[in-house]
């Protein structure tokens, strides 16, 4: 039943996760909403406020909506960057007991090794470009569908076997 695959995760893929999982939050919204709020209030307001002052409530606004997706993006690129675990890419195999995953080791023939039970998991998402495996609410394995593309069906099957349904986003 065992069933072996390789993920290889690129900067994009990074920052895409960031992206979702920051702009699904309270935190993540509530800078869109104030970004927007803040241009609506200079344009409502223009003349009171004066030339300047709208001026700087454009720039407030900018800054609360591109200062998240700027951030994430420099962050995935310094981590890509660093010789990351991330970088060399991860092989999982999906076992009877759970998820085994192995890493290369910087510089070393060895492998990093861990060991996922299935009921340590917390919920397994499918996006149209990835799938994650969630160890918690906030971290996650992600591995591209690109990477999994012709053996998708066989994982999906063995997470539906093994983990309950509303831990499943298929």
């Amino acid at each position: 039943m065992a069933i072996t695959f390789h993920a290889q995760v690129n900067e994009d893929d990074l920052f895409r996760f960031n992206m979702r999982h920051t702009y699904t939050s309270f935190s993540g919204i509530g800078s869109i909403v104030a970004g927007i709020l803040i241009f609506t209030i200079a344009g409502v307001m223009h003349e009171r406020l004066g030339t300047e002052n709208v001026v700087l409530y454009c720039i407030l606004a900018t800054l609360f909506l591109l200062y998240t997706p700027i951030h994430l993006k420099l962050r995935a690129k310094t981590v890509m960057a660093m010789d990351s675990p991330l970088s060399r890419g991860m092989t999982f195999r999906l076992e009877d007991e759970g998820l085994a995953i192995e890493t290369a080791v910087a510089g070393e023939d060895d492998q990093n090794q861990a060991f996922l039970p299935y009921q340590q998991i917390y919920r397994v998402s499918l996006t149209k470009q990835d799938l994650l495996i969630y160890t918690s609410r906030k971290n996650a394995y992600v591995v591209p569908r690109r990477d999994v593309e012709d053996q998708l069906d066989d994982i999906i099957e063995v997470f539906r076997s093994k983990l309950d349904s509303y831990r499943l986003s298929i």
